[in-house]
C-alpha cells in the first residue's frame, strides 16, 4: 500500500544510506533519463556538472555585481557550477540585538567554519533569500574528505552485482505469469540492481574493488554524501573547549537557525520531462491516487535510506494485514445491528413503561443531578453494538491476527534487511554518535576489531549514577514527607 503523503518540507535522510547513484531511474510518461544538469535545488545558487576539485575556498558573497554571471541559480551545486551542493546552514544577523550579542554569535560562527575548514569541508555563502534577513552558507565535501569519512563510518558500497539469486522453476513460471498480465497494484517502475557491498576502504578504493569507485561525482549518492557531512558538522568543536562541540548547540544558541541537506530537484515535474529521484517518487508514490499501489521500496531506500525504507516497509505490512482486521470488525459490528432488536437489557431500559419508575441515583457528586432509567436508553443500544456475542469472537480473531502481523512482519524485515545489506547492522557496524566521540577523550582499544575507541571509564559512570540515585531518593524522601 502505497502512502499517501507529499514530499513538501520533508528533509532528506542523514542515516546510512547505501543505495548507488549508478541505478538508473527509469523515466515516466515519455520523460528522458535523468541529467544531472536538470537537477534542481530549493533555494541554492549553482548549475552544471559534479566535481570535487579539493581546493580551500573563502566565503564569497553573492554580491549584485555578479548575479547575473550565474545562470540557473537555484540548482545543487556552487556559483562554479562544479562543486555539489552537500548541506546548508542559515543563519540571520538579529539588528535589534545588542552589537555585542551579534558579536559573539559572529565569532562562534567563523570559529566553527574555520575548524570545518580544517576538516576539509569547503565553503560558499550566498545572501539572496525570499525574506531578505536568511543568509545561507552551502558546504561541499571534495572526493579526499568524503572518503575518509565513508572509511570511518564503514559505509558499504557496492563491490559487485548480485547474481547468487537462484530461482526454481515454479518461481520462475509465476514470475512470468506476473509479466505477462499487468496488475493494477504494480507501481510500474523497474527492479533496481542488487549489489555485494564491502566497507569503504582507501586500499581497496586504489584497487578499484568498488563499482564506479572510477568517477568521484556520482560514487557516493546524495543522501550518503550528506550523512557524512552532517558527521563532520555534529562533532567539530566550535570553541576551545572541547564540550562545545556540534551545529545543534549553535543552533540553539542562535549562532545559526538552521541546518539541512538538500532536495534532489523539484517533486513537481511534469511527466513528459526529465525526471529526478525525487519527481519519479512523487509521480508512482507519493499522491493520492497511487493509494492502492504497491510501495516502490528499492527507489525510496535509495532517495531516503535504509532508515526510512524500513519503516515504510513496515507501514505497507501494517496497512495490509488491516484490510481483513477492518472486515471482520465491520461484520461483528453489522451483526450487532442485527441483533439490538433481541437484547433484552436494551429493551427494559428503553420500555416506555419504565420511563417514570426507576430514578437513578447521580453518577457523580458534584454537578451531577438524578435522572430516570429511561434516558439511558440510546446509550444502552450503542453500547451493544460494540458489545455483543459476535465480539468475543473478534476478541480470539485480533489475538490470532497480531501473531500472524508479528511473525510475517519478522520475516519481511529479515529478508528486506538481506536485500538491503543492513542485515545485523546496528549490532556490528553502527559508529557512536558525533558528539560523543567529540567530547569523550579515553581511548582503549576494542579486542575484536583491533581499532581504538571512545569509552566512559567505570569510575565515571559509578559517580554520575550515584549522584542520580541521591537526586531520585531526595525527592522521593520529599513526596513521603509531604504526604
Amino acid at each position: 500500500m502505497a502512502a499517501p503523503i507529499g514530499f513538501e518540507g520533508v528533509e532528506m535522510d542523514a542515516t546510512r544510506q547505501s543505495g548507488y547513484a549508478e541505478d538508473p531511474l527509469p523515466p515516466i510518461a515519455g520523460g528522458g533519463p535523468e541529467k544531472q544538469g536538470s537537477r534542481t535545488a530549493l533555494a541554492l545558487s549553482g548549475a552544471g556538472s559534479r566535481h570535487s576539485n579539493g581546493e580551500d575556498t573563502e566565503l564569497t558573497p553573492l554580491s549584485s555585481s555578479n548575479q547575473g554571471q550565474t545562470a540557473g541559480k537555484q540548482t545543487l551545486f556552487f556559483r562554479d557550477g562544479e562543486r555539489r551542493v552537500d548541506y546548508v546552514m542559515v543563519y540571520q544577523v538579529y539588528e535589534d540585538e545588542e552589537q555585542e550579542w551579534r558579536d559573539k554569535r559572529e565569532q562562534k560562527r567563523q570559529d566553527f567554519i574555520d575548524r570545518l575548514k580544517k576538516e576539509g569541508l569547503e565553503f560558499e555563502e550566498d545572501r539572496e533569500s525570499f525574506d531578505k534577513k536568511s543568509i545561507f552558507i552551502k558546504v561541499h565535501a571534495p572526493w579526499k574528505t568524503l572518503t575518509r569519512e565513508a572509511e570511518a563510518l564503514l559505509l558499504k558500497m557496492p563491490a559487485e552485482k548480485n547474481d547468487f539469486v537462484r530461482k526454481t522453476t515454479w518461481e520462475k513460471m509465476i514470475e512470468n505469469m506476473r509479466c505477462s498480465v499487468k496488475s493494477p497494484f504494480d507501481h510500474g517502475l523497474d527492479a533496481m540492481q542488487e549489489y555485494i557491498s564491502l566497507p569503504f576502504t582507501k586500499a581497496d578504493e586504489k584497487k578499484n574493488k568498488f563499482i564506479g569507485v572510477e568517477n568521484h561525482d556520482t560514487f557516493f549518492t546524495p543522501a550518503q554524501r550528506s550523512r557524512m557531512v552532517n558527521s563532520i558538522l555534529s562533532r567539530t568543536p566550535y570553541s576551545r573547549d572541547s564540550t562545545k562541540v556540534g551545529y545543534e548547540r549553535l543552533i540553539g544558541n542562535k549562532s545559526f537557525e538552521a541546518a539541512y541537506p538538500l532536495h534532489e530537484g523539484k517533486c513537481d515535474v511534469p511527466q513528459d520531462e526529465e525526471q529526478n529521484s525525487r519527481s519519479v517518487l512523487r509521480h508512482v508514490w507519493a499522491r493520492w491516487g497511487a493509494w492502492y499501489k504497491r510501495q516502490p521500496l528499492d527507489y525510496i531506500r535509495h532517495y531516503f535510506g535504509e532508515k526510512i525504507g524500513i519503516y515504510f516497509c513496515w507501514l505497507g505490512v501494517y496497512t495490509t494485514f488491516l484490510w481483513p482486521a477492518a472486515a471482520v470488525g465491520l461484520l461483528v459490528f453489522i451483526i450487532g445491528c442485527g441483533l439490538s432488536g433481541d437484547d433484552i437489557p436494551s429493551q427494559d431500559i428503553c420500555n416506555d413503561v419504565n420511563e417514570t419508575v426507576f430514578y437513578m441515583c447521580p453518577p457523580c457528586d458534584v454537578s451531577c443531578d438524578f435522572f430516570f432509567l429511561r434516558e439511558a436508553c440510546y446509550y444502552a443500544q450503542a453500547a451493544f453494538l460494540f458489545d455483543n456475542g459476535a465480539t468475543v469472537f473478534f476478541a480470539a480473531f485480533m489475538c490470532v491476527w497480531a501473531v500472524f502481523f508479528l511473525e510475517y512482519w519478522k520475516r519481511t524485515e529479515i529478508r528486506q534487511a538481506y536485500r538491503w545489506d543492513v542485515l545485523g547492522y546496528e549490532e556490528q557496524e553502527e559508529q557512536p554518535r558525533a558528539v560523543f566521540e567529540a567530547t569523550v577523550k579515553t581511548k582503549k582499544e576494542n579486542p575484536v576489531t583491533g581499532r581504538l575507541e571512545s569509552y566512559v571509564p567505570s569510575f565515571v559512570k559509578s559517580g554520575k549514577l550515584c549522584r542520580a540515585v541521591a537526586v531520585v531518593i531526595f525527592f522521593v524522601s520529599c513526596a513521603l514527607r509531604l504526604m
